[in-house]
């Protein structure tokens, strides 16, 4: 699947207060996406990217790009606000599909709204733990404070 292009309506079953990020410099994150901090500590959208932890959904968008508000700043400049909690991410058809035989195990990133089984990604980057999966629509529910099992 492909990354965000515009805001996004994340179900949220569950959230925790909000923590408010840097956001690292040239990136777009979007409400209501799955983001991550980078290496360096900066937010920048969920990928299967190396280096990188899960920080939860996003609550505003941020845009640190040439396009955006205030051109391109550095990294930090700009912030946002993240939740840890429960949401619902899309689930994609195929071989990395989450199933209900995946409930209780750990979902991992692919993009900033996709979440999939472990088989296929190349950086292991764990989104959380998996508590309902909607095959019908193709949608699961993440725990995003979930780290391990």
């Amino acid at each position: 699947m492909a990354a965000l292009t515009g805001e996004r309506d994340t179900p949220c079953l569950h959230h925790e207060f909000p923590i408010n990020y840097g956001v690292a410099t040239n990136v777009k994150v979007y409400n209501g996406a799955l983001c991550m901090t980078s290496a360096t500590g900066y937010l920048v959208p969920a990928a299967d990217t190396a280096n990188c932890k899960v920080a939860g959904r996003c609550q505003q968008t941020a845009d640190t790009t040439a396009s955006g508000p205030n051109g391109v700043v550095a990294d930090g400049v700009a912030s946002a606000d993240v939740m840890l909690g429960v949401f619902q991410y899309d689930n994609p058809v195929g071989a990395n599909q989450l199933t209900l035989a995946d409930l209780g195990k750990l979902a991992y990133v692919l993009d900033d709204h996709t979440v999939i089984r472990a088989a296929g990604t190349v950086n292991s980057i764990i989104a959380g733990r998996v508590l309902s999966v909607d095959l019908t629509n193709n949608k699961a529910t993440i725990d995003t404070r979930v780290r391990a099992v």
